[in-house]
């Protein structure tokens, strides 16, 4: 891969290693230092155009279960369905303050999508599936 053009290496830190290993000194000067490989630490990455060049350690990763209520004229496995939901959770997303940020499902360990509830399951918990 390509190396950073940008490097901020204190003397006697140059690793070579951009991206591999080091860290920020948040003191004056702001410069980086050697640290054993051992060490995970979250790092900053750039973009080139589109592209992300390396894959961030330090974004926050949100997991979020939802409930849908499906109706007979939707297919949830249909590749439409599923893209025309998609697009509606990014709107809403943009529309409440979070212009960047990167949206997937996340697969079943049975290869599904979602998962189809069982009325047993629903009459457990005693509570109304809320209208979408």
């Amino acid at each position: 891969g390509e190396e950073g053009q940008y490097q901020n290496w204190a003397p006697g830190n140059e690793t070579g290693e951009c991206g591999h290993r080091g860290a920020v000194e948040s003191g004056a000067g702001q410069l980086w230092v050697s640290l054993p490989q051992t060490e995970k630490l979250n790092f900053i990455c750039s973009k080139r155009g589109d592209e992300d060049v390396c894959d961030s350690g330090s974004g926050k990763k949100l997991l979020v279960r939802m409930e849908l209520t499906e109706t007979a004229a939707l297919n949830m496995k249909d590749p439409a369905v599923r893209r025309a939901i998609f697009q509606k959770i990014e709107k809403k997303l943009k529309e409440q303050g979070m212009p960047e940020f990167k949206l997937r499902w996340r697969r079943q360990p049975n290869g599904e999508l979602f998962l189809q509830r069982k009325e047993d399951e629903e009459k457990k918990e005693g509570c109304k599936k809320p209208e979408v």
